[in-house]
């Protein structure tokens, strides 16, 4: 199990990685692709539609479309990058102050809140996807996705159970 090290301030010297990043990342550009996915499947847009509307944030909309298949991969790389920075980001943030690195459950759903709100004021009107007005639903819908689905996943995926906890459960059962 690898783990990083924490300011020497912090009573817990090192926070064990549930999953190594790449890992974790893939988890959560799955999880992301399966909620969004859920969503829109309840207006008639197809799962190909929604992996692929991420790579309108690269190439645009009509660009999007026109490369298919391509698109579609495009658009789940988009979602992957995006996990990756979602996590390292907690990660960063763990390592540096110290609250969250003792308790990061209780810290991922502002997490997710936050993330959303760089996701969508700052990351999406600086791509290439055209401006325009998403449904008050849609962003409520994608607020909880960030706040229930991917601030906790970035949480229990990085993050394992301290090894006390672990080794004191094995010595009870011998």
């Amino acid at each position: 199990m690898r783990s990083a090290t924490i300011p020497h301030s912090h009573p817990r010297a090192a926070i064990p990685l549930a999953l190594p990043l790449p890992l974790a990342a893939a988890a959560v550009a799955c999880l992301d692709l399966w909620a969004c996915g859920i969503y829109w499947s309840f207006l008639g847009v197809s799962l190909e539609a929604v992996a692929r509307a991420p790579a309108a944030w690269v190439v645009g909309v009509d660009s999007a479309r026109a490369l298919g298949g391509w698109g579609v991969l495009l658009g789940i790389g988009v979602l992957y990058a995006t996990a990756v920075v979602e996590i390292a980001t907690y990660r960063w943030l763990g390592r540096h102050f110290g609250t969250i690195a003792s308790h990061p459950l209780r810290w991922a759903l502002p997490y997710g809140a936050l993330a959303f709100a760089f996701l969508n004021w700052i990351v999406i009107p600086l791509s290439a996807a055209p401006e325009q007005q998403a449904s008050g639903e849609w962003l409520v819908a994608l607020l909880m996705i960030h706040v229930l689905v991917i601030g906790p996943a970035c949480a229990l995926l990085l993050w394992a159970p301290p090894r006390p906890f672990l080794a004191s459960r094995r010595q009870h059962r011998s």
